[in-house]
């Protein structure tokens, strides 16, 4: 028996029985526990697991799904020759907080940079005086409250009422 098998079988033991599957859920994982046995005449269709109707569905069985796809590639077929990370991360980890270009300037103006303003950033920005953001997202630039810290620390702050010539 192949270990992808193995976690279906622990979690609806009777499926490895030949029982009859009870409810929309056990059906779709006895029809992935046949499509596991034999790939290449048995088929799996993954539009079935989305017509669960939620009533029946819980997390548990979204976790189970994941890991065992996860288990039969990286165990079953070999395809996967690395040591398996988990799929599922357990502890949450800290989230890292990212700044757009507005929010950017709000931070630099809040940190006494009263001539960086939000307006003015992507100007800034486009003359290459901001530091490489961490992070590009649809195409937008945005950067941690770290790297936004440090450069507050870069540069120096104006004082107020400051004359230029």
């Amino acid at each position: 028996m192949k270990a992808s098998q193995r976690l279906i079988q622990e979690y609806f033991p009777h499926i490895a029985t030949g029982e009859e599957p009870r409810n929309d859920v056990e059906k779709t994982f006895f029809a992935l526990y046949q499509f596991l046995s034999n790939p290449k005449t048995e088929h799996f269709d993954l539009q079935r697991l989305m017509q669960i109707t939620l009533s029946d569905m819980n997390p548990d069985h979204a976790r189970l799904f994941l890991q065992v796809i996860q288990t039969y590639f990286d165990r079953d077929t070999y395809l996967e020759m690395r040591p398996a990370e988990p799929l599922m991360i357990k502890e949450p980890q800290p989230q890292t907080e990212y700044l757009s270009q507005s929010d950017f300037g709000n931070y630099l103006i809040r940190e006494g940079h009263s001539s960086w303003k939000p307006n003015k950033v992507t100007t800034y920005y486009g003359r290459g005086k901001l530091p490489e953001p961490d992070l590009y997202f649809n195409e937008k630039p945005y950067w941690t409250t770290e790297t936004a810290k440090r450069f507050s620390q870069d540069i120096s702050p104006k004082p107020k009422g400051e004359l230029r010539y």
